[in-house]
């Protein structure tokens, strides 16, 4: 299914970096937007709901076309970067060079919401800002050999203020971030206190007081304190929202309440999460999407189908995309060759192989990629 593909993020390893000392600035009250990108000639923009360009903002930055295949065939133009190119707490990591020649890391400037740069850091792996911090892998060089790479965590200024002595470090959420230290998954606070020993072979982040670990092959959940509060019977299992989290045992996926109690058994195909009090679910090949409890509100007749975002759901008839309301009424027509779920109030949607935004009434506000 292909309907969440957006941008063709590649991250590579080593980080080195250096902090800056530009402040944030003052809030402006445009930090909770989402703005999302669009790109042009070596270039990238960012654009609200409506369609208006932020702060006049362009980012010289480096990016490829490539190909991207969907579920129901073809091959669609799409953006390739080190760059996620998304806002998270107020700021934005943008690659811009690549010096080979005098090291082995690529260039990135941290901007705000104002288009200023807060600090540079030279990487080829970032992570993006959670709860005001960023993990970051370093690592040290020698000549041309590299050693020892370890995560630490820089905070909104570029100051590394969690040592960098991780194998891996995850985004903070409820305050707590996983780590990877000898093998083996553990909890650190934002002091880089280890809150919930290393113990785990996986772990995902904190959702609703609770984490899916994986222990002995099998996913449960603990709670802050690393009590299992969920029994470890899950072949996988992924955050807690809205009270529930989808499942996936014996080849089916399925919800659970808090408490590990099955409030939509695992009997699906596919399953993706609950949004706007529907999940899409796939039985028998065909997706549909069901409430809270269970019941469909729209049968499985799709090929494909996504989320419901701003009252509106991406799904594909033969192969073709449009989208459709909680009714099962279509919005938009189905005409695209692919669609994604709806972000801060747009979509993005193929034709003639190339992607643009469109609003809910289906009308495109502007192109995604600008090819020459």
């Amino acid at each position: 299914m292909k309907i969440a593909v957006l941008l063709c993020i590649i991250l590579s390893l080593s980080i080195s970096l250096y902090g800056g000392d530009n402040n944030s600035g003052k809030s402006t009250g445009k930090e909770n937007n989402i703005y999302l990108p669009v790109f042009s000639d070596g270039y990238v923009k960012f654009i609200d709901s409506a369609g208006v360009f932020l702060n006049n903002l362009q980012i010289k930055t480096n990016y490829d076309i490539c190909n991207i295949e969907t579920s129901l065939g073809g091959h669609l133009k799409n953006v390739s970067s080190e760059s996620s190119f998304r806002f998270h707490d107020g700021m934005v990591l943008i690659k811009k060079t690549n010096n080979f020649f005098w090291n082995f890391f690529n260039e990135y400037e941290c901007y705000n919401i104002e288009g200023n740069v807060i600090f540079k850091i030279r990487s080829n792996a970032l992570g993006y800002f959670s709860e005001g911090l960023l993990p970051v892998l370093t690592t040290k060089q020698f000549l041309f050999y590299l050693y020892d790479y370890k995560y630490g965590y820089v905070n909104n200024k570029g100051d590394m203020i969690i040592p960098p002595i991780y194998d891996f470090a995850g985004p903070f959420t409820e305050g707590y971030a996983h780590v990877l230290m000898d093998g083996k998954y553990g909890y650190i606070d934002k002091t880089g206190k280890i809150v919930i020993k290393p113990e785990y072979e996986a772990a995902s982040v904190f959702s609703d007081s609770l984490a899916a670990v994986r222990i002995n092959g099998k996913y449960g959940y603990i709670n802050k304190t690393g009590a299992m509060i969920i029994s470890p019977v899950f072949d996988r299992a992924w955050p807690f929202k809205f009270g529930r989290a989808r499942v996936y045992i014996n080849n089916k996926y399925g919800f659970i309440d808090k408490t590990g109690k099955y409030i939509i058994k695992p009997v699906y195909e596919h399953a993706y999460d609950f949004s706007e009090n529907a999940a899409a679910v796939k039985v028998k090949g065909k997706y549909g999407f069901i409430n809270s409890d269970g019941s469909y509100i729209i049968e499985p007749v799709y090929q494909d189908a996504g989320n419901f975002c701003s009252g509106l759901a991406p799904v594909a008839i033969g192969s073709k995309y449009g989208y459709i309301n909680q009714k099962g009424e279509q919005v938009i027509p189905v005409s695209f060759q692919l669609a994604t779920n709806f972000e801060n109030g747009l979509g993005v949607v193929w034709k003639d192989d190339s992607p643009f935004y469109i609003n809910s009434s289906g009308k495109i506000i502007s192109s995604f990629l600008e090819v020459e």
